[in-house]
């Protein structure tokens, strides 16, 4: 038996040929093989207009995927009646085998070759074995006189060999014995440089809920088939695209970029992306406008809109006049680390030409001027935190003539080190573990810490031991035992203090409000 990987039946796909230099579009593709190729069992066994097998699925996937000019050839037609339309053409001939079958059933190998001279293909999707299995005669170098046969008629024709499905008939083992000399004979083939790829279609069912009867396919059975097919024949069908088209909408005016590059909207408003591709689309506003919201999007935060390309999509980019000045970011209640960068956001008039912009000491950003609607500021490394930071944004036209003002009605903080948790409503145990946690910005240069506790609101500190080699930015200590109380204390605190290599203080904190520690009952 063939050993591959730790499971010497989960096949993956091992050829993946390159056609950038092949000329032709291989879009001419083949389901060749018996009654499991044709569709028995799916919808119906007997009915030709309404058996589809894995072959409408994949059909209709295909053209999702982009792929518009495929053709599916054959002699046979079956399923034409079932909607949704797909191409049913086929070469999927029911009681057939790889070679040696009994009248009335015929043989895929005495055939193959005028098969391909009357309907020639690019792609041979090639399922074959099951009757030959059935009958006890199976034998892997008839598939490849099958191989040699397809080589003969077009070498440059790519087979996609399946390792057969399995059945629930007592003869599973003699299927996987048959797949695993086919996988062996694809390897062979494969180094001597024919064009295969290869497909487990063996372990891609679930044999009590995926079968019809014992050698074929339920619907759900052939859907995973078909599966399958699609993903193999994605590795070697020329790559498709899909169009990503931006309309700008409303009184404003603004800019939408894309990422991957090919929309700058701006000029360039269509952009062509690889199937299934997930396009980042930003949206910034000209100064005097204000972006105001997308559509068509998967996903969106704020300006940024998300977009997975499965099929051609058009979205839609909002952008209003600004009529006041408005702060946008930071416009109070967010957390800014201390040590970094921030971005400091507004909106204006159009005939605003001039910004002041203006905050507390210790907020990053003093008093400044700027002609664009948006400011890089640095946090300043602090000792403790900055709870009380605001900005205040005056604009001005080009008469320096005050036009308008806007400041936040409540502050933000820049943060160097918060105690989390025990916080108010923690209630801690004398003599177990009270956990401690703490948010500290990763830009502090801290190299050791120190934690203290005290049970009357400050007044006196006791060093907490066991934190010698715990790293500042670790956010969590669990070694923390509570004192014993007799009686239970309420006006419980910790501090942290952050200390860098030279020993310096570079943060500290006192935990906001008190905890209570109970005593043991």
């Amino acid at each position: 038996m063939l050993q591959v990987n730790d499971n010497p039946h989960i096949m993956p796909d091992i050829y993946r040929p390159n056609y950038s230099s092949t000329p032709i579009l291989l879009d001419r593709i083949m389901p060749l093989g018996d009654s499991i190729t044709e569709g028995d069992g799916g919808i119906s066994m007997d009915d030709d207009s309404l058996i589809v097998g894995y072959r409408q699925k994949l059909y209709l996937d295909l053209l999702d995927a982009g792929y518009n000019n495929v053709d599916f050839v054959g002699s046979l037609s079956s399923g034409y009646s079932l909607p949704p339309a797909f191409d049913t053409n086929h070469e999927g001939h029911g009681g057939w085998c790889a070679d040696g079958c009994s009248y009335p059933y015929h043989d895929i190998l005495d055939n193959v070759y005028t098969i391909l001279t009357n309907n020639p293909a690019d792609v041979v999707l090639l399922h074959i074995g099951t009757n030959d299995i059935s009958h006890n005669h199976e034998n892997v170098a008839e598939v490849a006189s099958i191989l040699d046969e397809i080589k003969r008629y077009d070498p440059d024709i790519t087979v996609i060999l399946a390792g057969i499905i399995s059945r629930t008939d007592g003869k599973a083992a003699q299927t996987t014995q048959y797949n695993d000399a086919l996988y062996a004979l694809t390897l062979s083939r494969i180094a001597k440089g024919d064009k295969i790829v290869w497909v487990d279609m063996e372990n891609a069912l679930n044999y009590v809920d995926d079968m019809c009867d014992a050698i074929h396919p339920n619907l759900s059975g052939y859907h995973k088939m078909a599966n399958i097919w699609l993903d193999a024949l994605r590795d070697i069908l020329p790559p498709t695209a899909k169009l990503l088209s931006v309309q700008k909408a409303g009184s404003g005016e603004g800019r939408v970029m894309s990422n991957p590059k090919a929309i700058d909207c701006g000029s360039s408003c269509t952009g062509s992306f690889p199937y299934s591709v997930a396009v980042t689309l930003t949206a910034t506003a000209d100064h005097g406008s204000v972006f105001s919201g997308w559509d068509g999007c998967d996903s969106v935060n704020g300006n940024v809109c998300e977009v997975s390309m499965h099929s051609d999509r058009r979205v839609t980019a909002d952008f209003r006049v600004a009529s006041n000045v408005n702060l946008l970011f930071p416009t109070g209640g967010q957390i800014i680390p201390a040590g970094s960068q921030y971005t400091v956001a507004w909106e204006a008039p159009l005939n605003a030409v001039r910004f002041r912009l203006s905050g507390p000491k210790g907020c990053g950003i003093g008093t400044r001027f700027f002609t664009d609607t948006s400011a890089t500021c640095d946090a300043p490394l602090l000792q403790k935190n900055k709870n009380n930071c605001f900005m205040k944004v005056i604009a001005y036209d080009s008469r320096n003539k005050k036009i308008g003002y806007d400041t936040p009605d409540s502050k933000f903080t820049i943060e160097v080190v918060t105690i989390t948790s025990p916080n108010e409503e923690t209630v801690c145990t004398g003599g177990q573990i009270c956990p401690i946690n703490w948010n500290k910005s990763v830009y502090v240069p801290a190299t050791s810490i120190e934690l203290y506790y005290s049970l009357k609101n400050g007044a006196k500190w006791s060093r907490i031991p066991g934190i010698e080699k715990l790293s500042p930015d670790a956010g969590t200590f669990n070694g923390w035992i509570a004192p014993n109380v007799s009686k239970p204390s309420t006006k419980c605190k910790l501090r942290i203090i952050l200390r860098d290599s030279e020993g310096k203080i570079v943060g500290r904190h006192i935990s906001v409000g008190t905890f209570t520690i109970q005593p043991v009952f």
